[in-house]
């Protein structure tokens, strides 16, 4: 799973790849200060997790959200709690409030994980058809 990180400091940056190298299947794709910038990587690239601070050089964690429109899921990593219910209803994966734990990341990790499974077997199934002959599905 590729991942990108947007956060205007070094050491929350640090922080998420640290943590994130117990998983072998986390990938850091892009690393971003700000937010305008990571938009713009995004245009060219896609990515399955963001990992966004809030207050970010310019613009908005939420702002980016909001100007999204093929988000990957997001797990928000910030300081300031008064925005969790705001990124809730853009249907974050998790609200982190620094400074957090492995194990904290590592929950959050696994439900989008999951999710993304499911999400992947649903796309599957959707593309899959079958057709009754001879008294047998095929």
């Amino acid at each position: 799973m590729k991942y990108l990180i947007v956060d205007d400091e070094l050491p929350s940056q640090d922080v998420i790849i640290n943590y994130a190298r117990a998983f072998d299947f986390l990938e850091l794709a892009h690393q971003s200060y700000k937010a305008i910038d990571a938009m713009k990587w995004l245009k060219k690239n896609t990515t399955d997790l963001i990992f966004l601070d809030i207050k970010t050089l310019k613009i908005t964690g939420i702002s980016m959200l909001k100007l999204l429109n093929n988000k990957p899921e997001v797990i928000i990593s910030s300081a300031y709690d008064e925005y969790d219910l705001e990124s809730y209803e853009l249907n974050v994966a998790d609200y982190f409030l620094k400074p957090y734990s492995l194990d904290r990341f590592y929950s959050a990790i696994q439900r989008v994980k999951k999710k993304q499974l499911t999400k992947k077997k649903e796309e599957e199934k959707a593309n899959t058809f079958f057709i009754k002959a001879d008294k047998k599905h095929h």
